[in-house]
């Protein structure tokens, strides 16, 4: 199992050739600002998986109001937040 994920990584590592494209993003703020990628590889399922939150929120607070606290919900919203920022923004080519 170990040699699977010591693999797994290793190809992972050698197939990310944008890791080592610097120099490639905006310069200052006023370039960060206008240059928001639209990858829908990564736009798609981020939208998909709000989507689907809300709809698994809205159905189980009809059969149960208390099924979901705040901070459950606070918690995804702050982690799909993350997820946003570090995959579609251009912060990373910055």
């Amino acid at each position: 199992m170990r040699r699977v994920a010591r693999l797994a990584t290793l190809l992972t590592v050698a197939s990310s050739s944008s890791a080592l494209a610097h120099g490639s993003g905006p310069q200052n703020f006023h370039e960060l600002a206008r240059t928001w990628p639209a990858e829908p590889g990564v736009l798609i399922p981020l939208a998909l998986s709000a989507l689907l939150y809300a709809i698994g929120i809205a159905r189980l607070r009809r059969v149960s109001p208390r099924a979901l606290g705040g901070i459950e919900i606070t918690c995804f919203a702050a982690g799909w937040l993350t997820l946003f920022v570090a995959l579609a923004s251009p912060l990373h080519p910055w």
